[in-house]
């Protein structure tokens, strides 16, 4: 039993919220009486958590992109996680949204396509190594900013001929050759090294490291 020292009466524990700065772990006031208290004070409570925001809102984004940075890995594995466990959820709710916003999406994606053919085809590239993956069993995946963050190491140049141009992805072990589609199996090369090099095995990194 506890003493609420609102309302000064004896209650179960179960009846007052966590709270882990006391003692007790408990709040000194029970439930009951702190959602009359909130009832009757609501407006001027949310005025104050308004200002306090407002005061703080740079400290605050700046916490939460920070704590972002650091548990990035961790919070991509929650966010995985429940997705799955609410797949159909979100299937439905998409499939309603579509169907409302239709041509709305039609629109987007073609003007996507139309402001941006260099990532329209660095993702069918992606998306054709991941099917080509897929029919000979090789493991990995990469995305094409992780491509991006190679080309841009490698200063946006061809790492055979050191030129700088259009670069295209090459698998330094071919998929054909038990390969793997994982990044660390990708070096950026123009299409005509990409071409003669065909399906040899050949480490161009090497040479810059």
């Amino acid at each position: 039993m506890k003493t609420c020292t609102c309302c000064k009466m004896d209650k179960n524990k179960t009846e007052f919220g966590s709270n882990k700065t006391r003692t007790d772990g408990l709040q000194s006031w029970c439930k009951q009486c702190r959602s009359e208290y909130y009832r009757q004070n609501r407006t001027k409570i949310l005025a104050r958590i308004s200002n306090n925001y407002i005061e703080h809102r740079e400290e605050r984004l700046s916490y939460a992109a920070q704590y972002v940075k650091d548990n990035k890995e961790m919070l991509s594995k929650k966010r995985r996680k429940y997705y799955l466990d609410h797949v159909e959820e979100y299937a439905e709710k998409h499939s309603k949204r579509y169907a409302i916003k239709r041509d709305e999406y039609i629109d987007r994606v073609k003007r996507w396509r139309r402001d941006n053919p260099d990532k329209l085809r660095s993702n069918a590239r992606a998306w054709s190594h991941r099917r080509r993956a897929r029919l000979v069993n090789a493991s990995g995946s990469y995305s094409v900013s992780k491509f991006e963050e190679l080309c841009d190491r490698a200063n946006n140049c061809c790492l055979c001929c050191g030129k700088k141009t259009t670069l295209t992805i090459d698998h330094v072990i071919p998929l054909s050759r038990g390969g793997s589609n994982d990044i660390g199996n990708i070096q950026p090369l123009c299409l005509s090294c990409n071409c003669k090099k065909s399906d040899k095995t050949v480490d161009y990194r090497e040479d810059v490291k």
